[in-house]
């Protein structure tokens, strides 16, 4: 997955001009169905500056999770669901993720997390509760309140 062409694509939807909006939005809806396009996310979200590109990562994941995790919604008859080797490999890396954010993607990547619980823990998200501790048995103040949540 090209993580510079989906960041590039997420900053497009923040421009003015609503033919560009409208084109890149396009383009993260194709490559939503791609293998690692949860994973190239996470990266952007790991390594972006910029806030408002971070914080639109952050929602456009949210909206992809709350839509494709579970494929018993009602509402993801017309998404595509999530498939489940994406989705280990996306439960693995999302609590050190949440745990290294600011407040405002914290924000949103809390409900993915509650999401993820409901449908997930403890059946395919055994090892949860032992990330939390590792968490909050930390000496690093954002870890902790990472793992309070």
């Amino acid at each position: 997955m090209d993580v510079a062409g989906i960041r590039d694509r997420i900053q497009a939807t923040l421009d003015p001009n609503a033919d560009i909006r409208r084109q890149a939005e396009l383009d993260l809806k194709f490559a939503e169905d791609k293998p690692g396009f949860l994973d190239a996310l996470l990266n952007i979200l790991e390594a972006e500056q910029e806030q408002g590109v971070r914080l639109s990562t952050a929602i456009y994941l949210k909206n992809r999770v709350s839509k494709g995790w579970s494929a018993s919604d009602e509402s993801s008859s017309q998404f595509k669901p999530i498939p489940e080797d994406q989705k280990a490999s996306f439960r693995n890396r999302l609590v050190s993720v949440l745990a290294s954010t600011q407040a405002q993607v914290r924000a949103q990547l809390v409900p993915i997390l509650q999401k993820i619980l409901h449908d997930d823990f403890p059946d395919k998200w055994p090892d949860f509760l032992e990330i939390t501790l590792r968490l909050l048995n930390s000496n690093d103040a954002n870890s902790v309140f990472a793992g309070l949540q």
